[in-house]
């Protein structure tokens, strides 16, 4: 997933913002965000960590095509996540999925039969961006 991509999910998904209160809380134009998100033109890092910091999470994690959060890649494999996931990520700020991976492991937090789901999805997608 491109860094545009990511900023769009955040923002609709993960944040509920249109474009237009990103351009209040980043000062920057309602058009430039619109055309980075579609890929008309490349933001600037000054830009980015503008965005970043506006959408609660960091430029790495936007520049990283395979640091996703678990929604995110649910959504990818149009896979559903279940009900404790969800709530236990509603808890959460996006983190991306290899920290969710740590954390839910060092507390054990949901089944094995969710761990296996998960590894599953992240092995989908590993695919798909090794290509």
């Amino acid at each position: 997933m491109e860094y545009r991509d990511k900023v769009r999910y955040v923002r609709t998904k993960v944040r509920d913002m249109t474009l237009k209160e990103l351009s209040k809380r980043t000062e920057l134009s309602v058009s430039y965000l619109s055309d980075a998100e579609l890929g008309r033109t490349a933001m600037s890092i000054v830009a980015l960590e503008k965005v970043a910091e506006a959408l609660g999470t960091t430029s790495s994690y936007l520049l990283d095509a395979k640091n996703m959060t678990l929604q995110q890649l649910a959504d990818l494999n149009q896979a559903e996540l279940p009900i404790d996931v969800v709530e236990y990520l509603a808890k959460k700020s996006s983190l991306p999925y290899i920290s969710l991976i740590k954390e839910i492991d060092e507390n054990n937090t949901f089944s094995l039969d969710f761990l296996k789901n998960l590894i599953k999805i992240h092995e989908i997608e590993a695919k798909k961006v090794g290509k």
